[in-house]
């Protein structure tokens, strides 16, 4: 399939959903991030615009906001940062990938990965900046969209409450959609894809679950001063 074009990607952009491992393919082929980029990048700035008091509110809880008030500028600047955070993220993690599949015997420069990374993310960041608004409006937890809010028992400043909360609920697809992608682009069989994708996975897991239940602790002993 051919998604060089803003008409041709929009045109097969429904693979996404149905044929994960084909239009993933295409991106790293054809090296296409820059559409899939354009549209989580707005989708992330508009729901952090409109999000940006309710989510100033929750920083004033640890005194982190404070004398800050909501307002288009300071909205806006709030939306920038956030989709810089979503750039850099995004680069980072394409960058793990490309290593761990090279590692792996896998071909492919960095961009292929950044494109297949910025795809995924469609789905991976892109819907659950949509789905952001509904949740933090019906869910005592806010806006988060992982498997803590499956468990209300669990503290989310609990040391296994960090590591669930770096469980998305979009996290599989993303898992399954890289290791088909990876699978068809490098000729590679699905378990090798899949054992690959899953070690960098365990990876991100252990390292962002630690860092989320320290920065938590000491955001903690912020609030008590």
């Amino acid at each position: 399939m051919n998604i060089k074009t803003g008409k041709g990607y929009f045109r097969h952009l429904g693979k996404l959903f149905t044929q994960p491992g084909g239009f993933l393919s295409a991106a790293m082929e054809q090296k296409q991030w820059i559409w899939p980029f354009l549209i989580n990048g707005l989708l992330i700035l508009s729901v952090t615009y409109w999000t940006a008091p309710a989510l100033l509110g929750e920083a004033a809880r640890y005194s982190l906001a404070d004398g800050i008030q909501p307002g288009p500028l300071v909205n806006m600047s709030m939306a920038l940062m956030a989709v810089i955070s979503f750039f850099l993220e995004i680069s980072v993690v394409a960058l793990l990938l490309y290593v761990f599949f090279g590692v792996g015997g896998s071909p492919g420069q960095y961009v292929h990965f950044f494109s297949l990374t910025m795809n995924g993310a469609l789905v991976g960041s892109g819907l659950p900046a949509l789905l952001f608004p509904v949740l933090a409006l019906f869910s005592r937890r806010g806006g988060q969209l992982s498997l803590l809010l499956l468990f209300p028992a669990i503290a989310p400043d609990s040391l296994l409450g960090a590591f669930l909360f770096q469980v998305e609920f979009f996290s599989g697809w993303f898992l399954v959609a890289v290791t088909l992608g990876i699978s068809r682009y490098a000729d590679m069989s699905r378990r090798r894809s899949f054992l690959i994708t899953g070690g960098y996975f365990c990876l991100r897991l252990a390292v962002l679950g630690f860092l989320t239940y320290f920065a938590g602790q000491a955001l903690q002993n912020l609030g008590t001063f």
